[in-house]
């Protein structure tokens, strides 16, 4: 299987799985405006058209596809996660469920939808780590169930991200932040 899936302008793959019925789930980074596939809901359920368009600088564009299908049956679920500066992806793992779950590095400091409970909401220009879930079923209309922030007052970017049962997370990156959150006992 291979394709072809990009926009007007740059759109480079940087994470790739398979959820449990071999579709194929990308994350992105785009500078496109116009051309690539997105799906908005159909019901226009909270947040209105979310994902739908091109938020500016770089966005994440997170797509599942299912090979073997054409036009919008090929693409069931693509959206932007974006703000107003520089966004990219830098992983992705899905889950027994299907959720995809999503980590990165951004720079907006606005722009970007945070779901209720988040650890941070407040971007800084100096680079945060990016983390979301999302739920591409019908049901949810691909509202994240996650979209949070997580760093300090300096460049702070997520690399990787697993899951273990239950829904916990680890997420691995870098720092600059003399003051990134720790939690326990950390060992520097």
């Amino acid at each position: 299987y291979s394709t072809y899936l990009g926009g007007d302008q740059y759109d480079g793959a940087r994470a790739i799985a398979l959820d449990s019925q071999g579709q194929v789930c990308i994350a992105a980074c785009t500078n496109s405006s116009a051309g690539l596939p997105i799906t908005v809901s159909s019901s226009g359920s909270p947040p209105a058209n979310w994902g739908s368009t091109y938020s500016g600088g770089d966005d994440c564009y997170i797509a599942v596809l299912v090979p073997g299908q054409t036009g919008s049956a090929f693409t069931p679920f693509a959206r932007y996660l974006g703000g107003n500066s520089h966004d990219d992806p830098t992983d992705l793992v899905v889950d027994d469920s299907d959720r995809l779950y999503v980590c990165g590095l951004t720079y907006s400091t606005s722009g970007l939808y945070f779901s209720s409970g988040g650890l941070d909401t407040t971007g800084d220009s100096q680079g945060d780590a990016l983390v979301a879930a999302l739920d591409p079923s019908q049901s949810t209309d691909g509202t994240p169930v996650l979209c949070t922030l997580f760093g300090g007052s300096s460049l702070d970017g997520a690399k990787g991200i697993r899951l273990e049962g239950g829904g916990t997370m680890f997420i691995g990156g870098e720092t600059k932040s003399s003051d990134f959150p720790t939690a326990g006992q950390a060992l520097d």
